[in-house]
């Protein structure tokens, strides 16, 4: 089996110096590369700057591909290259990916020349705008066979109710097979907890980022096996 795996997060510049970016550390996608690898696959692993990396053995080293991403331009670039010229029975889109990107930079209520670093003491305003949402190209791009999953992390005031909702509605908008879904109070630094979600609502939870990966993992496995037999 090949599995394609986005981690980490992405960072979208300021200027040539200075970025925006989130707290992914890119380690529930790293396990998950280790999951797979274990078991037999080879693995596609796109990860931002700064993320965990898997760690694999020297006789597995060669069944996983590393892949390194700057901002959601380049991770757009890079899945569209890799999903046009390659066949993945799954796709686990990890990664931490940018909501917005700068428009816009004002230094000191003038509008900043771009390409270089802006001097530092003086009042900085930011104009932001959506980035594209990478997990809508990926059904398209992958193909009807592909197992795909997505993440969702919520607010932290986010009731079970609204993220089971709100996981089921990305299922169906996004035409993939699996969310894993948390909020922002079910992260902690020495792991995270949430809930897997299917077509016909949550089907595991899980507490710690091991028990994550192993559970996608396994219910990836289970769902490739299903759809090549045909059932």
């Amino acid at each position: 089996m090949r599995i394609l795996i986005t981690s980490g997060g992405t960072r979208e510049p300021i200027d040539s110096v200075r970025c925006i970016t989130n707290f992914s550390t890119g380690a529930t996608g790293a396990l998950l590369a280790e999951e797979f690898v274990s078991d037999g696959c080879n693995v596609d692993y796109v990860h931002g700057t700064h993320a965990r990396l898997p760690q694999v053995s020297a006789e597995t080293e060669g069944s996983v591909g590393m892949y390194h991403v700057t901002d959601v331009a380049s991770l757009k670039a890079r899945l569209l290259s890799l999903l046009k010229t390659n066949t993945y029975d799954a796709v686990v889109h990890a990664m931490a990916v940018s909501d917005y990107k700068v428009k816009h930079i004002s230094v000191d209520d003038k509008l900043a020349e771009t390409g270089g670093k802006i001097p530092s003491g003086h009042k900085l305003y930011l104009e932001f705008e959506p980035t594209e949402k990478i997990i809508a190209l990926l059904r398209p791009l992958a193909g009807k066979d592909t197992v795909i999953v997505g993440f969702k992390l919520m607010s932290a005031d986010t009731s079970y109710d609204e993220l089971s909702d709100t996981s089921l509605a990305m299922l169906e908008k996004y035409d993939i097979d699996f969310v894993f879904g948390n909020t922002a109070a079910d992260l902690s630094f020495n792991g995270h907890a949430g809930f897997l979600f299917t077509g016909d609502g949550c089907i595991s939870e899980a507490a710690g980022k091991s028990e994550i990966a192993e559970i996608i993992a396994a219910v990836v496995a289970d769902k490739i096996t299903e759809r090549q037999s045909g059932l």
